[in-house]
């Protein structure tokens, strides 16, 4: 804690010296323009006096008490100076006392006319040296300013200069970097080319070394069984075999060596593999991000697209399917029809033996010709109405939507449907009490008549009897088929409806939103309108005072009984000046900003004229009596236009100095995405080239080990030499692993 409060502390010392360096150096540019205005007001009160004097020989006694009201408001205005300043003013009111005594007293000769006169002109030369000299200062500050303005911009226009040159050679760099990398991946490329056909080489001598050790491991072998009898040669043989084994482990022990070192990768490759895969990481990252981003975009802007096309094809889908609906029914309808036509021609045929079947078929004729003449005659009525219905909505002034009235028309060919097939029910039920009736009228003329010609005839019509009972269960099943297609439709009505429900209610949710955005968005400009009135109110308030800033310290440099007229001439100008900016403002609705300092010193010459002017008619002072005072403020008004375009040009540098910037950052972007692009390139012809110039015969000679052997050791041997080979990653070797973990020869290892 004491460290912490000690650094605290000197940090806290560290800004009072800062401010305390920056309030003195305000106070020497304080203390240097008081004084310069305290010269000025010495010279012009001295001249003053001295015009006052000449006036003084007409009036003396007027012009000394004159001068004694002058002194005194000399005194009460050096009495707010500083303390050094005293002494200087109370030795300029005796000699003013002095000089008004000399003037009091009556002078009779020429003589005491011309020393006036020189007094006047030496008063008149010392006031018009001091405000030169306090001119060339101003001057030289100026100056001084626009020095260090211009050698501001000159620096500003080195550093772009240099940023300029610093990117040329930064892209200078970047191209002999990327010369350079290429260069180098393709001396590594042949260097690798050299060890892999190098490589190739000593694997193929090794191979061959190998079956000439498995052919002397054979011949081994053989002589070995031939020699087991020889006790003699036993010793020879077994050395033999020691001498083989050692010989063929120091031959695993060098295939070994040479698959770890062709195993093993150079360090820059692998630093370039990581760089690359952390590169692609990165840029699969950003490619995803915006891929996401414009499909969100795309899905948005497809989505009401989308919404009114389904709600179209929705609408076309069902009146597809009601007029599906529509032409099924009227063909099943027909089909029904059909089918009883049929049967009544069959009952006819089987009639003409049985009087009672004439008489029942008679009744079911009278019932159809009714049933039909009904409906040809509701059809017909349906007609007349859906015509005069059309008319009267024609005529009528607000008329009626049609598509209601076409789904009721729909819904009550339904209903109608309905009532058919229940006409057709009551007609299947009539035929089958015909057919029972039949029946009992075939076994009462089996009873009465025994004859084998009314025996074929029973038979030939129990055969017609079962074929009218299965065309009566086809009739069934179509029946039911119509009924379960009725209630599908009904189904897909009332989903189609709750669709329509759910896309209004979802269009009435949007419609809402967007009214709550507006409202939102019309309140926040409101505000940004009110905060924009407050801040030109308050700059127009800061303007005021600046006037009457200027009003006071322009007052001192004009006589004091003129200072009123003045005063009040310069209010009324800037009340004026005042009010056209407010009406400006006012009929603009936003009001903008005043420019603070440059419109004021371009308009303080025209107060000061037109003030001037005004009062030139009073004998008093013009424009060509007080030319240093717009002089003074023709300068201070050029001086702000100069500083005001030299802002401007600083603007303009820092702008394009940012714009440089951005440039170069795009520019290291574009260069780094290239690099990109080539490693990824690069790395992809590396992997072709090694895997187009691995030896297929090894491959091929390891594989068929691996299958062949049963050892786990050797196996696992073989998988990494395969992997060595084909170039596996660790991920690929780690699910090789995890997929060979549950296999009987990797866990023997």
């Amino acid at each position: 804690m004491e460290k912490l409060s000690k650094s605290e502390l000197l940090r806290y010392v560290e800004e009072q010296k800062v401010k305390l360096s920056r309030y003195e150096s305000r106070l020497r540019d304080v203390v240097t323009a008081y004084k310069g205005l305290s010269k000025e007001k010495e010279a012009l009160e001295g001249s003053l006096i001295a015009l006052t004097a000449s006036q003084s020989q007409i009036n003396p006694v007027k012009s000394a008490s004159e001068k004694e009201t002058a002194s005194e408001a000399k005194t009460t205005v050096t009495g707010c100076d500083s303390p050094k300043n005293e002494g200087d003013n109370l030795e300029q009111s005796t000699e003013n006392a002095k000089e008004a005594q000399t003037v009091a007293t009556p002078v009779d000769g020429d003589e005491s006319s011309v020393e006036q006169l020189r007094l006047q002109l030496a008063t008149l030369t010392n006031a018009l040296s001091t405000l030169s000299a306090e001119k060339s200062k101003m001057e030289a500050g100026f100056q001084a300013d626009k020095k260090k303005l211009r050698q501001e911009k000159e620096e500003k226009e080195k550093t772009i200069q240099d940023l300029q040159s610093q990117m040329k050679d930064l892209e200078k760099q970047h191209r002999l970097e990327l010369e350079a990398v290429k260069s180098k991946l393709i001396v590594e490329r042949h260097e690798r080319e050299k060890e892999h056909t190098d490589h190739g080489a000593m694997i193929m001598e090794l191979q061959k070394l190998t079956t000439e050790e498995r052919t002397a491991k054979e011949n081994l072998e053989s002589t070995i069984t031939e020699l087991k009898g020889r006790l003699s040669v036993a010793d020879l043989s077994e050395k033999r075999l020691r001498d083989a084994h050692n010989e063929i482990e120091s031959m695993r022990a060098k295939l070994r060596r040479s698959e770890a070192t062709a195993q093993e990768t150079s360090p820059l490759l692998l630093q370039l593999q990581a760089e690359m895969s952390q590169l692609k990481q990165q840029h699969t990252v950003a490619i995803q991000e915006e891929q996401r981003r414009a499909k969100d975009a795309e899905d948005t802007a497809k989505h009401l697209a989308a919404v009114h096309e389904e709600r179209v094809a929705n609408l076309e889908s069902h009146l597809a399917e009601l007029s599906e609906t529509v032409g099924s029914y009227d063909r099943l309808r027909q089909q029904d029809q059909q089918a009883i036509h049929k049967l009544k021609d069959h009952i006819a045929q089987l009639s003409m033996s049985n009087p009672t079947v004439n008489k029942s078929e008679k009744d079911e004729s009278t019932i159809e010709l009714d049933s039909t003449t009904n409906v040809h005659n509701i059809l017909q009525e349906i007609s007349k109405l859906k015509e005069k219905l059309m008319e009267s909505n024609r005529v009528s002034e607000k008329p009626i939507d049609i598509e209601d009235t076409i789904f009721n028309l729909f819904m009550d060919f339904g209903n109608r449907q309905t009532e058919l097939h229940a006409a057709c029910r009551e007609e299947r039920e009539k035929l089958l009490q015909e057919l029972q009736q039949t029946k009992s009228t075939k076994l009462h003329t089996s009873l009465y008549h025994s004859r084998p010609r009314e025996e074929t005839a029973a038979e030939a019509l129990h055969i017609q009897i079962r074929s009218l009972q299965e065309r009566v269960r086809m009739l069934n099943t179509q029946l039911e088929q119509v009924e379960c297609a009725e209630q599908e439709w009904k189904a897909q009505a009332t989903r189609f409806q709750q669709q329509i429900e759910t896309e209004k209610n979802s269009w009435r949710e949007k419609v809402q939103n967007l009214e709550i955005e507006l409202r939102s968005r019309a309140i926040q400009t409101e505000q940004q309108l009110a905060l924009q009135r407050e801040r030109s109110l308050a700059l127009l308030e800061d303007k005021e005072q600046e006037i009457r800033t200027l009003k006071s310290s322009f007052q001192m440099f004009l006589p004091l009984g003129k200072n009123n007229e003045l005063s009040s001439s310069a209010s009324s100008t800037s009340e004026e000046i005042h009010e056209q900016q407010s009406h400006t403002a006012e009929a603009i609705g936003d009001l903008p900003k005043i420019p603070s300092d440059q419109t004021m010193s371009s308009a303080l010459p025209g107060i000061l004229l037109g003030t001037l002017q005004s009062e030139t008619g009073m004998n008093s002072v013009g424009p060509g009596d007080s030319p240093h005072i717009l002089h003074y403020a023709h300068e201070l008004a050029r001086r702000e236009v100069d500083i005001s375009n030299l802002r401007k040009t600083r603007n303009k540098l820092d702008n394009t100095l940012r714009d440089m910037t951005k440039m170069l950052a795009v520019e290291r972007e574009r260069h780094s995405e290239e690099t990109l692009r080539l490693r990824e390139s690069v790395a992809r012809l590396e992997r072709c080239q090694s895997r187009e110039g691995a030896n297929l015969e090894y491959l091929k000679n390891v594989v068929l080990s691996f299958l062949e052997t049963s050892s786990p050791s050797s196996k696992q041997h073989m998988l990494n030499a395969i992997g060595a080979v084909l170039k596996f990653s660790e991920d690929e070797l780690d699910r090789v692993r995890r997929h060979s973990s549950n296999s009987w020869w990797y866990n023997a290892t």
